[in-house]
Formats: C-alpha cells, sequence, structure tokens
C-alpha cells in the first residue's frame, strides 16, 4: 500500500514588516521558487532539511480503467496505455480522483489493487441524479464480512441500508465515485420540489457480484447458496 508522507520544509522572504504581513503573493512565489532551484542544484540540501515525516498515512491510489479488453489505463501524462505498463506513479488520490470523474465513455476508477478482472460496478446516484455514476464494489467485496454480504444480498443488492453501508464503506476507502457523491451531500442540497435533503441509492449488480464470490471468496458463495448455514449478524 502506497503512503502519503507529510514534510515541514521552511523558506525564507524578504519584508520591511517583522510580522510579514505585507509580503504579497507574488513575492511569497518568488522566494518558493528562489528556494526550489536550490533544491533542484542540490536535492540532497532538500533531504536533509525535510527531515523524518511529519506524519504518513496510507493512500489507496486508483486509476482511470477501460471496462472491456484490451485493458487499459489513462497514465500520467494523459495517453491510454495497456494495463501492464501501469507504474504507481500513474495513480492519483481518491480525492483527487474525485474532481476527475471518468472522462471516457466504458472508464470507471479503478483501486490499484483491482487493476485486472471484470469489474463489479454498482450503480450510484443522488436522489436529484446531480450525481449519477458507477463504482467498482470489489474492494468492499474483498473485505467485508460474510454476513455483510449475505444481508445485502438478503435485500436484494440494491436500495436498503445493507446498500447504504457499501457506500459507506468504499467512502471510508477513498473511492472516488462515493466521494464524489459525499462531497456533493455535503453542501446539503435539497429536492427542487419538496424541499427535503438529498438521499442518494445504490444497486449492484448480482450476476456479476456472485460472479465474483465464486472466483475469489467461494466460502462466501457458497454460503449465498445455503443461506441456512449463514453466519449469525
Amino acid at each position: 500500500m502506497p503512503y502519503r508522507h507529510d514534510f515541514n520544509i521552511r523558506f525564507q522572504a524578504t519584508s520591511e514588516d517583522p510580522a510579514g504581513l505585507d509580503l504579497s503573493g507574488e513575492r511569497m512565489l518568488e522566494a518558493l521558487e528562489a528556494r526550489l532551484a536550490e533544491f533542484r542544484a542540490n536535492p540532497q540540501l532538500l533531504r536533509d532539511l525535510a527531515g523524518a515525516p511529519l506524519s504518513s498515512t496510507e493512500q489507496p491510489l486508483w486509476v482511470l480503467r477501460t471496462e472491456d479488453e484490451p485493458l487499459s489505463v489513462r497514465n500520467r501524462r494523459g495517453a491510454w496505455v495497456p494495463a501492464g505498463e501501469v507504474v504507481p506513479a500513474d495513480a492519483v488520490s481518491g480525492e483527487t480522483a474525485a474532481r476527475t470523474p471518468a472522462i471516457r465513455p466504458g472508464a470507471f476508477w479503478c483501486h490499484l489493487d483491482f487493476l485486472l478482472g471484470t469489474p463489479v460496478l454498482a450503480d450510484l446516484h443522488s436522489d436529484d441524479h446531480i450525481v449519477d455514476t458507477e463504482l467498482d464494489i470489489r474492494p468492499w467485496l474483498a473485505s467485508a464480512e460474510p454476513s455483510e454480504i449475505l444481508e445485502l444480498a438478503g435485500d436484494g443488492w440494491s436500495f436498503a441500508e445493507s446498500a447504504d453501508r457499501v457506500f459507506y464503506a468504499l467512502e471510508a476507502m477513498g473511492c472516488p465515485e462515493a466521494l464524489r457523491l459525499s462531497n456533493y451531500l455535503a453542501l446539503n442540497p435539497v429536492m427542487g420540489f419538496t424541499g427535503d435533503t438529498v438521499g442518494f441509492g445504490l444497486s449492484a449488480p448480482e450476476c456479476d457480484a456472485l460472479d465474483w464470490l465464486e472466483e475469489h471468496r467461494p466460502d462466501v458463495r457458497a454460503l449465498l447458496a445455503a443461506p441456512e448455514d449463514a453466519p449469525a449478524p
């Protein structure tokens, strides 16, 4: 799993004001560019100055991938390349990806750990359909407890509290499309005619989910075929 490391790096700018309050953005930018030039000339200077990270956070990384064969991924230069040529530097964080909707028909945001294979694309939309998209639920299928998957199946794989929890789990994982919806809902939109708060719905594709479970979690797939043997929630 990649990590994001946060550092505290200082730079200096001159000012007539001891508090530095008269510094313009242009003056600060000039000082920063001068410091960057020093780092380019001597990269070790940057490493010595940065010291240890202030914090390190796991970063699930995402790439835009086509649904169908041959699998292509959009790299950091904006070109579509075979999935096998992708490197971690081509991926972005969920927060960054959430600001970039899929810009090619038949493409979706894919977790780097699930780069290959057939996606399990669920429908996700706000009640007013301002956000109306698809998201790959394979990361959730891989990590969910059997009881959670069984509950979703019992609810018809869609539009129930169990489906809402799939959304919340993917949001916590940094799924770009889930974050895009949560960013919109954070604006507290209301339905135009009723004034009701806008909600959301998620509908997962049963057949695709069962096929994925058959291959990757056959024990859970077997429980779905024999629900009387399912563990208690």
